[in-house]
């Protein structure tokens, strides 16, 4: 019976011992790799470390010290753009554009609003000699007109020839255009434009209101008849262009453009004055 029991109890101590080997110890239940970043990822600029924690089966990817733009999220890594990383965009220039001129690129007059008196221009007697050509249709029409001032009365109103009149003051000229009703109105025709560019209002054929626009040149017109310097550009509503002399008056016009079925362009040939 003796020997029964000690028999018994060796049995249930040796039991007992495997079963207490058996069991994992609490510090094996998680395994922690120390990898580089530059090992994991391959990119040898960064060298920060990453741990990997193996638990449970799965694979989870932590940073010790996590550089700027990258996030770690399980087995991967998102870059991501952050607000340091982003390229800077240039600032806007201002170019001083209004509407559909650019200011920088308008010449600044040598001739400033004022400083001429058209007057010695717009005295009786003095005449001007164009030469017009004509291309419509393919065909070229070439006429030689004159226009001479015969009349000059109060309030420096002068009258050409073939009948047509304007107003001089000081360096703006005005054409007295007649209306519907008989009367004549005055119309803006020639001027010195404030900071080499304006926009103004000019009538057409005494009725019509149309926007144009002056513009001074900083080249001179050459033509045949010589070199013309100081020169402003009209545009009006009637689809016409004067380049405008303020101590020559008029010295070439032009309506449409080369090309066109229809376009003319009168050229200054000679003076008197």
């Amino acid at each position: 019976m003796k020997s029964t029991i000690i028999a018994l109890a060796a049995l249930f101590f040796m039991a007992f011992g495997c079963k207490k080997d058996a069991t994992p110890k609490s510090d094996q239940d998680t395994v922690e790799v120390v990898q580089t970043q530059a090992e994991a990822t391959g990119d040898k600029t960064i060298g920060q470390e990453e741990v990997m924690v193996a638990e449970q089966g799965e694979t989870k990817i932590e940073t010790t010290d996590q550089p700027k733009g990258r996030v770690a999220d399980k087995d991967q890594l998102v870059l991501q753009e952050t607000e340091a990383n982003k390229p800077k965009k240039p600032a806007p220039v201002d170019n001083g554009q209004s509407g559909s001129v650019k200011f920088s690129e308008v010449a600044q007059p040598k001739v400033k609003p004022g400083s001429v008196d058209t007057g010695d221009v717009y005295a009786p007697g003095n005449t001007w000699n164009y030469v017009t050509r004509i291309y419509q249709n393919g065909e070229l029409t070439k006429t030689v007109n004159t226009t001479q001032i015969v009349a000059k009365r109060e309030g420096n109103i002068v009258t050409f020839k073939e009948g047509s009149q304007f107003k001089i003051d000081g360096d703006k000229v005005y054409e007295l255009q007649p209306t519907r009703m008989g009367a004549k109105i005055e119309s803006l025709k020639y001027f010195v434009p404030k900071d080499g560019y304006e926009e103004y209002r000019t009538m057409i054929g005494g009725d019509a209101v149309a926007m144009a626009t002056a513009k001074s040149l900083d080249t001179s017109v050459e033509l045949k008849s010589g070199s013309y310097p100081d020169c402003i550009v009209f545009r009006n509503g009637a689809g016409q262009v004067h380049y405008y002399s303020p101590t020559k008056g008029l010295v070439k016009m032009e309506q449409g453009k080369p090309g066109d079925v229809y376009y003319s362009i009168q050229e200054l040939v000679s003076t008197n004055f």
